[in-house]
């Protein structure tokens, strides 16, 4: 598919890759010739981190794929310590909440963030 040139606008560019100007955060896209909608969180912030070219080749990753590494390793470790619940975590990995739950195996952390006394406080709770 050619990229739209230059100078011939942003309706072109946006009829091309099928967003939505008349409502922000709102986009469409295409699956397998149906037209659908997706609603997207109307605000996020793009962070920039400078990272040396001596560990992206350590790592033995492009960019893209590092960036990708260093969300699902920060949601982990957020969700981890408490700090955000398996959807919020998920959403930041920019994954399923199904998808998520398989990586936190891959990073040895547990599903359940209750911890064996707080199971143990509940049951007492609930026999009285």
């Amino acid at each position: 598919m050619a990229k739209p040139a230059l100078g011939r606008g942003l309706g072109a560019l946006l009829g091309r890759t099928g967003m939505s100007r008349e409502k922000p955060g709102f986009d469409l896209f295409f699956r397998r010739g149906q037209r659908c909608a997706r609603l997207e969180p109307p605000m996020s912030q793009v962070l920039e981190i400078e990272v040396p070219d001596d560990v992206l080749l350590e790592m033995q990753k492009d960019s893209h794929a590092l960036a990708r590494e260093m969300r699902l390793a920060a949601a982990v470790k957020w969700y981890e310590l408490g700090m955000l619940s398996q959807g919020k975590a998920a959403e930041i990995a920019a994954l399923s909440r199904a998808e998520f739950i398989k990586e936190l195996s891959r990073y040895k952390v547990s599903p359940f963030q209750e911890t064996v006394s707080d199971i143990l406080a509940a049951a007492d709770d609930a026999r009285r």
